[in-house]
């Protein structure tokens, strides 16, 4: 079985959305929801990452070309998201959610869940910071390094223990 992340709709604090990239423009004040990670091992991490998106945000418009709120939308119930590991770029170590079967033949970056607009890059990745729909860590680079760390200890646990699937990752995103 894979690592699975579950995205919660409960708040667990405060953490700081930018209106534009590299902590530039207007700053505001938004939620931090709990996030858990589990393996197949039995060890359980809790984090806490943003899901609000700039465009609702700042611009106070309901529908943008991100879809509706800008923030990524929930899974289907029946088909959670995968994701894959990415360490290239600013950003350093994420995950990038994928949905099997949608967009184009073995397109490892869209996802649509309950939505009505196809999204691509959807992340979750260092924060707090500009989003444009991806799940931003709390705690700066200590929260992403910290992140990776769960992540890399938890798929070492899975394949020490000869589970299978052990560097694949399922994501579900609960409704807010």
């Amino acid at each position: 079985m894979a690592i699975q992340l579950f995205i919660t709709n409960q708040k667990s604090g405060w953490t700081r959305l930018w209106s534009l990239q590299n902590h530039k423009g207007k700053v505001k004040k938004t939620f931090s929801y709990r996030m858990f990670i589990l393996n197949e091992s039995g060890s359980v991490r809790e984090f806490e990452v943003s899901r609000d998106a700039l465009v609702p945000t700042f611009i106070k418009r309901k529908q943008s070309k991100y879809g509706i709120d800008g923030e990524a939308p929930p899974n289907k119930i029946q088909k959670p998201y995968n994701a894959r590991i990415r360490t290239d770029g600013k950003k350093g170590f994420r995950l990038e959610l994928y949905e099997s079967g949608v967009g184009k033949k073995n397109n490892k970056n869209v996802i649509l869940g309950t939505g009505k607009v196809l999204r691509k890059h959807i992340q979750i990745h260092i924060g707090p910071g500009c989003s444009e729909g991806c799940f931003l860590l709390t705690g700066w680079t200590k929260g992403r390094e910290k992140f990776k760390r769960a992540i890399k200890q938890m798929i070492v646990q899975d394949k020490s223990r000869g589970i299978k699937k052990a560097e694949e990752f399922i994501v579900r995103v609960e409704k807010r």
